[in-house]
């Protein structure tokens, strides 16, 4: 995606329903997680996409691993 702010890669997508409150919310495949919430468009009341960042790079930057 491109923001004002720059290029952002590595999003992965879903049709999931989310609002601005959902943002940084946790994405999940069963009790694995997947990313969280880093950007919507449409919202609840249209169809619109979710798109997420993934945990794993977010975690690698800090030194830190899921168990």
């Amino acid at each position: 995606m491109n923001f004002p702010e720059g290029l952002v890669t590595g999003l992965f997508t879903s049709n999931a329903c989310a609002e601005r409150e959902d943002v940084g919310g946790p994405a999940f495949a069963g009790d694995k997680a997947l990313g969280f919430i880093f950007h919507f468009n449409g919202g609840c009341r249209t169809a619109g996409r979710t798109y997420y960042k993934p945990i794993i790079p977010v975690l690698a930057e800090h030194g830190l691993v899921l168990r």
